[in-house]
Parts: structure tokens; sequence; C-alpha cells
């Protein structure tokens, strides 16, 4: 019973019951889907499959289907689904599936930190930007640093530091004795 009070699993129950009442009613009333609804039932259920053989990567799943459902890609509710869409002379953007947007902004809230640590995974850090931040970061202790004796280095540089702490005592310990000589 705890594992279906979670906020994803609760999530993809709505999904599958109005999933389900679309395609039901569709049927009896003839009616005649769009790409979308069958895009949404095709990602529901690869979706749960993921829930069941990969339950560690359920938010990622739910949060792509989301996503794709958001931009009206994907879609779940056929007669009672709210779709903005927005216009700029004759270009049409993609619509805003509510329905999609509120429990992606459910799923966010409720699970913050997972979602924050998804998008730091998929944004991902190139060895450009590692590089960049540790140059910023050594510069900042050199700044720091600037005023130390010799011997305030040399005792610093014997403790626990950060690696570019570390760098920036060294380079400085080396522009010290450079205009000594």
């Amino acid at each position: 019973m705890d594992q279906l009070k979670k906020t994803e699993n609760l999530i993809l129950l709505l999904l599958w019951v109005l999933s389900a009442s679309t395609f039901t009613a569709a049927l009896l009333t003839n009616y005649n889907l769009f790409n979308s609804d069958y895009v949404g039932i095709a990602g529901l259920l690869i979706v749960t499959t993921v829930f069941i053989f990969k339950p560690e990567k359920k938010i990622e799943a739910l949060l792509f289907l989301l996503i794709i459902g958001t931009f009206n890609l994907a879609s779940f509710i056929y007669f009672f689904n709210l779709v903005f869409t927005f216009s700029i002379g004759t270009l049409v953007s993609p619509g805003i599936q509510i329905l999609s947007l509120l429990f992606f902004s459910l799923l966010v809230l409720k699970k913050k930190s997972k979602v924050i640590k998804i998008v730091r995974y998929f944004l991902g850090n190139t060895e450009e930007d590692k590089k960049q931040a540790f140059e910023r970061g050594k510069n900042t202790f050199k700044e720091k640093f600037a005023k130390l004796s010799e011997e305030e280095i040399n005792s610093r540089l014997a403790s626990n530091l950060q690696p570019e702490a570390k760098q920036a005592l060294i380079e400085l310990k080396k522009e010290k004795n450079s205009l000594q000589q």
C-alpha cells in the first residue's frame, strides 16, 4: 500500500485510468484518435515496463513521458483535455497540455532533489567546464592567499586542502621563489 502512495506511482496510475477511459470511449463512439493518443499509450506501456524491470529509472522515464506530454506530443485524454497553443503571425507553437504540465509540476515539486540530480546528469559538465571551474577556484584562492609569507604557504600546503587551493599555493610559492632570485 505504501508503494502505491508514492507520487510517481500515483501519476502513472492516473495516466493509465485516464488513457483507458479515453480509449474505451473512443471505441464505443467510433472516434478517430490522434497520433499523439497512440504515442501516449505506447509511452505508458514503455514507462510501465521501466517501472517493473528498472525501478531505479522510473522517475527519469516518467519525467520524459510527461515532458513530451506537456508539449502535446503524447496525449492521455481525448475528450476533456485542455491544450493551449500560441501563435505569432503564421507560426503556431506545439500546444501545452495542461494535464501533463500539472503532473510534471507535481512530480518536480515532490521529487525535487531527484529531479535536480537527473537534470545535472543529463546536462553534464564537459571537461572544458571542469577546467574553467578549477581555474576560477584557483584564481580565487590565489587572491585570498596573495599576502601570505613563504612560511605560511608551507604550513598551509602541509594541511588538507581543496585541489584548487593547493594548486594556488604551489603557484604562489613558485612566484615568490622566482622573485627572490
